[in-house]
């Protein structure tokens, strides 16, 4: 698979050394993506490529292992799977991700001069641990939390050993871990409904329908996934009319599903979300307000 996009002169240093990578820099929807094999060569990593599944492995020097496929928005870190706002992407038959999260998962930190279109990456050292530190000071000594560090490093206790090596780079993208319960699938689902229904709204009110379906699926009256409440009878127009299928769904309405999955909720309770300027039926003016926001009046 091929697709063009404006190339762009990008320079790109890594610690400190400009690098003249074999495949170009390309920008797309102001993100700027870098081709994931020529990059990683730099960090002591080693990729393989599987073409019947379209997806990459790569072994990094610090011993994690990150899978990402073609045109797919999930990164998997040793197993746990996290989701980026928008997709990996062919480039002249190489596979692209955005640079900052591929760096991040690399241990470096990214840094952007828009001015001098300059690119800097540089690899920041894992801690060496010493006498009398705790998860508490080293958390605090680098702004992260006890359990972003925990989480990095897979420490199931607080205790530590002098001389191990822990991970202080988190990735931003950590934050939206798939919860056990849900699929990739569902995250996508959940995502192009929310397009669907609010992507025209505030990113608040795209949070909103995501807790909508979430709170469905918790509600006894309704089914308990995520695909059976979003194709219920009657209830989504734009699931019963095929909209959802072909449909990518927005970066916004990708981070709203996440967080909604993380659990964050800003309607509690709320069942249904109506348009009071379209639909004021009686059914909906008899339930309780939970919140406005934006043209949606979300409702239990």
């Amino acid at each position: 698979m091929s697709v063009s996009f404006a190339q762009s002169h990008h320079l790109i240093k890594i610690n400190d050394q400009e690098v003249n990578l074999s495949k170009p820099i390309v920008e797309k929807e102001s993100r700027i993506y870098v081709p994931i094999r020529i990059v990683v060569d730099h960090f002591g990593a080693e990729v393989t490529w599987n073409k019947e599944t379209e997806k990459a492995t790569i072994q990094t020097s610090n011993g994690d292992q990150i899978i990402v496929k073609l045109n797919d928005l999930s990164i998997k870190l040793n197993g746990d799977v996290y989701y980026m706002d928008v997709p990996t992407m062919a480039v002249n038959d190489h596979l692209y991700i955005p640079v900052r999260h591929l760096t991040e998962f690399l241990h470096a930190n990214f840094q952007y001069d828009a001015a001098n279109n300059q690119m800097s990456v540089s690899t920041i050292p894992l801690h060496v641990i010493t006498a009398g530190e705790t998860v508490e000071s080293i958390s605090a000594q680098y702004g992260i939390t006890v359990e972003e560090l925990k989480t990095r490093n897979n420490l199931t206790t607080n205790e530590l050993f002098v001389n191990n090596k822990l991970k202080i780079v988190i990735p931003s993208i950590m934050q939206y871990k798939l919860s056990q319960y849900y699929t990739e699938e569902d995250a996508l689902l959940l995502a192009k409904i929310i397009s669907a229904e609010a992507g025209y709204e505030p990113y608040e009110g795209q949070l909103a329908v995501g807790n909508v379906i979430l709170n469905r699926v918790n509600d006894t009256r309704f089914p308990n996934t995520i695909k059976d409440v979003i194709y219920a009878p009657n209830q989504f127009g734009p699931a019963h009319r095929g909209e959802l299928e072909g449909l990518q769904p927005s970066a916004e309405s990708i981070r709203a599903a996440q967080e909604v999955l993380a659990g964050k909720n800003i309607v509690e309770g709320a069942l249904y979300f109506f348009n009071p300027a379209v639909s004021s039926t009686d059914f909906f003016l008899s339930k309780e307000v939970v919140r406005e926001i934006g043209g949606h009046r979300f409702v239990k």
